[in-house]
């Protein structure tokens, strides 16, 4: 959630007057029109794998999606000007939510009404890669004898140290930052992530 120095950010950057009427409208658009749809509970674990494994277009791609299948889009549309779009450029950076609303911008009812039936395949799709990155196996423990076979002979399955550690996951995160396999899929899951997006405002 955007705190009082990020709101200034975009104040200044567009140009209003803290006192204005104007700061209350943006943001109720903001968070009226976009965020609550964009923004949903059962994210909580993917959005903390995406912070603490380094994981930023797999979050916009999240995002984008939530708002394309939960928004209303055509009231969206009517509520974007440059403010709207400003906010989502400094104050809250997110590219592909700013994409998107230059996008929808311009697109009629017959093919906004299409926007949400291709963000459920590509929400598949996404959740399938995400699926195959945290199904990575990773070596942990001590590297000496364990009573649990998996530490020692190919690994344990990510998700299984995700779930059971998702208030301490920066802990985790450190730990396999070494870990070269992991690596490529945390490339293969933001190159999906990239092209999910670009499906949407390419």
């Amino acid at each position: 959630m955007p705190d009082a120095e990020v709101v200034q950010r975009v104040l200044d950057a567009v140009c209003i007057d803290p006192t204005d009427w104007q700061v209350d409208s943006l943001l109720y658009s903001v968070g009226r029109h976009v965020l609550a749809a964009a923004w949903h509970e059962d994210q909580r674990p993917a959005m903390l794998v995406s912070k603490h494994f380094k994981l930023p277009w797999f979050a916009h791609a999240v995002e984008l999606l939530y708002l394309c299948l939960s928004g209303e889009l055509c009231e969206l549309r009517r509520r974007i000007d440059g403010d709207l779009i400003e906010f989502f450029e400094h104050a809250y950076r997110q590219p592909a939510i700013r994409a998107f609303l230059r996008k929808l911008d311009g697109l009629d009812g017959n093919t906004i009404n299409e926007i949400p039936l291709e963000a459920l395949k590509l929400y598949g799709r996404l959740s399938r890669s995400f699926g195959d990155f945290i199904e990575q196996k990773v070596l942990w423990g001590d590297g000496g004898w364990s009573a649990d076979p998996p530490a020692r002979w190919g690994g344990i399955s990510l998700y299984k140290l995700i779930f059971a550690n998702l208030n301490r996951l920066h802990h985790v995160a450190d730990r396999l930052r070494s870990d070269t396999s992991l690596a490529r899929a945390r490339l293969a899951l933001e190159k999906d992530a990239h092209d999910v997006i670009d499906c949407i405002v390419g």
